[in-house]
């Protein structure tokens, strides 16, 4: 297994670019295997003199790091981890840091049920040689390649995936396989073996999925094409969505799959304005009195962290500037925060995913989904979906 060992303040190795939206997954072995085997090697450590002050420092941080692998959880950023932890975000950032350099885990995006998949760059090749450990862990009635295929080739979230494999109505059928491995008492039965290192024991992904819409305990009856309802019996939702779960975050650790991530980018001014006026022009028979290519009035600029903490105030927005143009009403807090993001001037070009800018301006999630909504309404934002390319996010 890898894993650390200790915990060493002069790593020299280059720091990786974590973020507290990040979380982490573990290909190797289960974080608490992991720090069970750290506080093992702790006490062979201990048995013998008391120690230098050094040897007490280094002890102190694998505390900490033992803390972190304890509370891992692949639904929930770092962020949440370090307060589940009860660490500092950047103590946890560095303590994730050291532990995806040192090869013990990956980084990913946090495994929502509004995730969405696609094959990685390397995954083709990657199904072929984790055929055998995919195997090994879930047992043969699942394939990698039928995983992989109902994880990611139409287009739903994962909680849409979960919830038609749970009901029988996936197209692929996994859930029935699912269930037939349950009904044979082999659901969980390889990772429950500790000499297969390629996955951790059930309850901790179990613990860790994301719960809501589902099917949750109830006894599955609904079948798909071709199915009937008894394929089904004596499996719940629970176990077959866990199951799914477990496989994902397995596909994910290993590079098979990769989340897909949101970007807003800015359409092209003139075009949004055009469109905006044509429809007001329609609408009151006085095209002359504006022009199509005239541009909006601009809002005072203000610091990033200025706007941020203003946006509710309506005081601090310049009147003299709102009302300088007959008929013209103040700007909506949106458009406020739109035109500063566009001031700043990467925000919004299609290589900031939603989660990073969220995080970077501290836009809570409820006021993105009001810009988002915003922006599209009027026309002036567009919303796309694509695997991340190196670059993306400031890294």
């Amino acid at each position: 297994n890898r894993g650390p060992t200790a915990y060493a303040l002069d790593v020299s190795i280059p720091q990786a670019i974590v973020r507290p939206y990040h979380t982490l997954l573990f290909p190797h072995a289960p974080p608490a295997e992991l720090a069970k085997s750290m506080s093992h090697d702790r006490l062979a450590g201990e048995g013998g003199s008391g120690g230098t002050g050094g040897q007490m420092t280094s002890t102190f941080h694998n505390h900490r790091l033992q803390r972190l692998l304890l509370m891992a959880n692949p639904s929930k950023s770092l962020a949440d981890i370090a307060v589940d932890a009860a660490l500092s975000v950047p103590v946890t950032l560095q303590l994730a840091s050291y532990l995806v350099e040192s090869g013990t885990c990956t980084l990913a995006h946090v495994a929502t049920r509004s995730a969405r998949y696609a094959v990685s760059s390397a995954g083709i090749d990657l199904i072929r040689s984790l055929a055998l450990p995919f195997s090994q862990a879930f047992g043969r009635a699942v394939p990698i390649f039928l995983a992989v295929a109902a994880l990611t080739s139409s287009g739903a979230n994962l909680g849409e995936i979960l919830a038609s494999a749970s009901s029988g109505t996936d197209e692929h059928g996994i859930g029935a396989r699912i269930a037939s491995l349950k009904s044979a008492g082999r659901v969980g039965a390889a990772r429950q073996d500790q000499s297969q290192p390629h996955q951790p024991p059930r309850s901790a992904a179990a613990m860790g999925r994301p719960r809501g819409g589902s099917l949750g305990n109830d006894m599955l009856s609904t079948h798909g094409p071709g199915q009937t309802s008894d394929v089904l019996a004596g499996a719940s939702a629970d176990d077959i969505e866990d199951e799914l779960y477990d496989m994902c975050l397995w596909l994910r650790a290993h590079g098979v799959i990769i989340e897909l991530r949101e970007y807003l980018t800015q359409i092209e001014p003139a075009k949004a304005h055009a469109a905006s006026e044509s429809g007001q022009h329609t609408a009151s028979g006085e095209g002359g009195k504006q022009e199509t290519g005239q541009s909006a009035p601009k809002v005072k600029s203000m610091s990033t962290g200025e706007f941020l903490t203003s946006w509710n105030s309506e005081s601090k927005v310049d009147k003299n500037n709102a009302s300088s143009v007959a008929g013209e009403s103040q700007p909506s807090q949106e458009e406020i925060i739109f035109r500063e993001l566009v001031d700043i001037g990467d925000c919004l070009t299609g290589t900031i995913s939603s989660v990073a800018l969220q995080w970077k301006y501290g836009l809570d999630s409820w006021r993105f989904k009001k810009l988002k909504g915003w922006g599209i309404l009027t026309g002036k934002l567009a919303v796309t979906h694509r695997v991340p390319h190196p670059g993306d996010d400031w890294e």
